[in-house]
């Protein structure tokens, strides 16, 4: 059989698949087919001109510029995968860059996963796990009764999407790999001896009560327990520092003249914290259990003693090893005057540097602030306490180390009221560490700034940030740039002063992509588009271009059109063919046609101006649909109207093939090919031009010969 004749079978065949099958690709089996425009109308969860292709789950975007939205201080709207993924089209999933996690790569991912030394939380999780004591002077609680509250995160727009790590026990830092050191109190100028007291007053003669500090809770204490049982329970909690058993028999010392902890008048105890120093949180009570047969029970706890010792890393007298978590004390004097303490002041195995051996080998060892030259020159010597203070830069017991920038945190908790999570500022931001040696924050992968205060752009520790296909901007930029139709919508974001809700103005970054890329990261291309080539009873845009020359006229005019502005033109001389080739010169146009009012009006050496006002008519032929009005630079010579609004489509493929992302190329469905735009054949590759069948057969003979 000839190579030819296959050709026209194969022909043949194509025929009858477009015969029988109006809609590409039968709608994919994901769709309905509309015989009347042969256009696939896609069930739920598919898209593309033959409903091949699957939607991802969305969530609120990380980034974005929204075009036709023109309300400032919008954003973060929802879309697929949140613009930290890309979709699998063939499955509908997510795929999220590093850093990024959940099935619409909505939250932001605990680096390393914390190294197994804390639990990865939200915001929103964070704030309502604060400790409630904390700022606490007094309180009474109430069965039945209300109970302390703390500023919460409810309205902002990452209190679910935000996560980080929130540390074990003696671990720090973003992923909690750096170990904490001991604290204690300055041992100079003396120790002192002033504990914090909290009283516990409890009015109950019947059930049990539960006590928390600092997030752990006792067990069930009865109303007629001892006072040796509270103190034994408090003893037990992890949050209560425990001194090294050769030191003292307790971390908390419980006081009181009564047998029992509770009574229907009230009992008055003392709680007296030996080991733990500063500002302490109110211990919190938990009276839903206890009863009193007249009136309501209660147990009220205040502070009464403010505890004058200090609660210092390393007792303010040496530097945290942050690697292992042990003190380097103090070498002030040559054998070592400052090692670890009991906590008041004499050797004890606390691991601070809260003890000071003032006669080392026999002498007398004057007291002194740290370092070999007092605070190394970098801070000044306070002799009544012995403690340096350091200049701007510098940090530590004897200023050798330095600061880092501060910058607005990523992950904390609310401090004065709802929401103000992102206004306070922090070293190197939350999400990085400080190294003190250069005063240089060491970021987290995916942050960068001198205080890793930036949310780096997609494609930045890849090919170059948006894979160098487009602009990385702040979301303030990004919303100034975001056009509607292809017009600047002039819309802002952030402009408010320590706005809580829009902090993130100039922290996120994203992309704006090059023209003839798209996607949250630019690495997609954008395919020729079109207008729908069966779709009747449509027009093409024509606008009105009055030109009327008078003694004001400017001897230059430029035009606009979607952002883009043509040569400088003289309307005394510019002729029809000028205008059109000045147009048809601007990325965003590819082809219009002009008509003057003027007789002849088709000539091309017609003037686009005169003495006595001239109508020009500009046909858009591509692109097609509601276009915008041109601009012009002098309005005074020149007025644009609208004469037709443009009812054709302008879509990718013109809706009658699929798109490569990787090539840019449309891959037509069969019957369609590349067009002049206006539905004819041409150079245009959009699938724009239905071909003929039997010329299709003929073509396929043709090829062979």
């Amino acid at each position: 059989m000839r190579p030819w004749l296959l050709l026209v079978i194969g022909a043949e065949a194509q025929i009858q698949t477009l015969l029988s099958q109006p809609c590409p690709n039968l709608c994919s089996g994901h769709g309905w087919c509309d015989s009347g425009d042969r256009r696939c109308r896609c069930y739920a969860g598919y898209q593309g001109p033959d409903c091949s292709e699957r939607l991802c789950p969305v969530g609120p975007a990380w980034a974005d510029h929204p075009d036709s939205l023109t309300v400032s201080d919008v954003a973060h709207l929802e879309v697929e995968c949140s613009n930290r993924g890309h979709c699998e089209r063939a499955q509908g999933a997510c795929v999220c860059v590093d850093g990024f996690t959940g099935a619409a790569c909505e939250r932001k991912a605990c680096p390393n996963d914390c190294n197994g030394q804390g639990k990865c939380t939200s915001l929103k999780d964070f704030a309502t796990s604060q400790d409630l004591g904390v700022g606490l002077t007094s309180y009474t609680f109430e069965k039945g009764g209300s109970r302390p509250q703390k500023p919460l995160t409810q309205d902002l727009w990452d209190h679910e999407q935000m996560y980080g790590c929130v540390c074990d026990e003696g671990y720090y830092g973003y992923d909690c790999l750096k170990r904490s050191c001991p604290v204690g109190d300055d041992p100079l100028p003396s120790s002192s001896s002033s504990y914090s007291v909290q009283r516990m007053t409890c009015m109950a003669d019947g059930g049990s009560f539960y006590l928390t500090f600092r997030g752990h809770t006792t067990e069930a204490l009865s109303f007629g327990a001892t006072p040796a049982q509270l103190q034994a329970a408090l003893n037990n909690l992890p949050s209560i520092t425990t001194p090294p058993s050769q030191d003292w028999s307790q971390g908390v010392l419980v006081e009181t003249s009564s047998r029992v902890l509770c009574d229907k008048d009230g009992v008055y105890v003392d709680l007296k914290f030996l080991q733990d120093y500063g500002e302490l949180p109110l211990v919190l009570a938990n009276v839903d259990q206890l009863s009193l047969t007249t009136g309501t029970p209660s147990i009220k706890m205040e502070k009464t003693v403010t505890g004058a010792k200090e609660s210092l890393e390393c007792s303010g007298r040496g530097i945290c090893d942050g690697e292992l978590g042990t003190c380097i004390c103090d070498l002030s004097c040559a054998e070592g005057c400052f090692s670890t303490s009991d906590g008041h002041g004499n050797p004890g195995g606390r691991g601070d540097c809260g003890y000071r051996d003032g006669t080392v080998t026999g002498e007398t060892i004057m007291p002194a602030c740290p370092g070999e030259v007092p605070c190394n020159d970098r801070g000044i010597c306070d002799e009544d306490t012995w403690d340096c203070q350091c200049i701007d830069g510098f940090t530590g017991a004897d200023c050798t180390l330095m600061t880092c920038p501060k910058g607005r945190s990523w992950f904390s908790a609310p401090v004065n009221e709802i929401d103000d999570v992102h206004l306070q500022m922090t070293e190197c931001s939350d999400m990085g560490y400080c190294n003190r040696d250069y005063g240089e924050c060491e970021c987290a992968p995916g942050f960068e700034g001198a205080a890793c205060q930036y949310m780096k752009c997609p494609g930045a520790d890849i090919e170059g940030p948006c894979f160098n296909q487009g602009e990385c901007l702040s979301l303030s930029f990004l919303a100034e740039a975001s056009l509607d139709n292809g017009v600047a919508t002039k819309r802002t974001y952030g402009k408010t002063p320590n706005d809580k809700y829009r902090w993130d103005y100039d922290s996120i970054r994203g992309c704006k992509c090059n023209r003839d890329r798209f996607g949250w990261d630019c690495s997609q291309k954008l395919c020729p588009f079109g207008d729908d080539p069966l779709s009747t009873s449509q027009y093409n845009e024509l606008q009105n271009l009055n030109c009327d020359l008078d003694d004001d006229t400017q001897a230059t005019v430029r035009f606009t059109f979607r952002e883009e502005v043509t040569d400088a033109l003289d309307p005394t001389t510019m002729t029809l063919k000028d205008l059109e080739e000045a147009l048809e010169a601007l990325e965003t146009i590819d082809d219009v046609r002009l008509k003057s009012s003027i007789v002849g009006g088709d000539d091309d050496s017609q003037f686009v101006c005169s003495n006595s006002g001239t109508d020009i008519l500009v046909e858009f032929l591509r692109p097609t649909g509601d276009v915008p009005l041109l601009q012009v630079s002098d309005g005074g010579t020149f007025t644009v109207s609208d004469y037709r609004q443009g009812t054709k489509e302008w879509e990718e493929c013109s809706g009658r093939g699929l798109c490569d992302r990787m090539s840019g190329l449309c891959t037509c469905f069969a019957g369609y090919g590349a067009s002049d735009g206006q539905g004819g054949a041409g150079p245009h590759e959009d699938c724009g031009h239905p071909i003929p069948l039997v010329r299709e057969m003929a073509q396929l003979v043709g090829n062979t010969e």
